[in-house]
């Protein structure tokens, strides 16, 4: 079972890469996780060092799928701040046109608009704030490490999805 520390120097190291390209390594890291525990500590400690994901949403949402809730696996931090959401999320994307279902959203509108923005200096073409529902039992995990209020959700259970463009966006 592999450590925390083991599962950073993995998406940290020196071969890892920038943010933008460490998916491959962390789904590989999730596909190859023993039991449940694993999986969650794998995907609570790694999911923060990524950066566009959007072409691997398909497959970490099939990986994600197959697990229980993390909500056994959460340290006091993401358990309190999932208590805290209602049966109802409203939930926020920062995002270019395209990409707006995918798997991280945020309950905090700014956060999403600072996505929009180029959070991270990552160019966002076409920068829009995405706004939803989505049932509770639909969020697969927060994550409050960030403080980025960041909610992984199935996007295939979005609702009432609507969208703002950002005007003045630099790319």
């Amino acid at each position: 079972m592999l450590t925390v520390f083991e599962i950073q120097d993995r998406l940290l190291g020196p071969y890892s890469g920038e943010s933008e390209h460490r998916a491959p390594i962390f789904i590989q890291l999730l596909d190859g996780a023993t039991n449940h525990e694993e999986f969650w500590r794998i995907f609570q400690t790694g999911w923060s060092a990524l950066d566009a994901t959007w072409q691997y949403r398909t497959e970490l949402k099939r990986l994600l799928d197959r697990r229980p809730s993390a909500c056994n696996y959460f340290d006091k931090s993401d358990k309190a701040s999932y208590d805290r959401l209602p049966e109802l999320v409203t939930v926020y994307r920062g995002c270019s046109f395209p990409k707006i279902r995918a798997l991280s959203w945020t309950t905090d509108r700014s956060i999403a608009e600072e996505f929009a923005r180029g959070h991270r200096r990552i160019a966002v073409p076409l920068a829009v704030v995405a706004q939803a529902t989505i049932p509770k039992e639909a969020v697969y995990t927060v994550a409050t490490g960030r403080s980025e209020s960041e909610v992984v959700v199935n996007w295939r259970r979005l609702r009432q999805v609507s969208f703002t463009p950002l005007k003045n966006v630099q790319v």
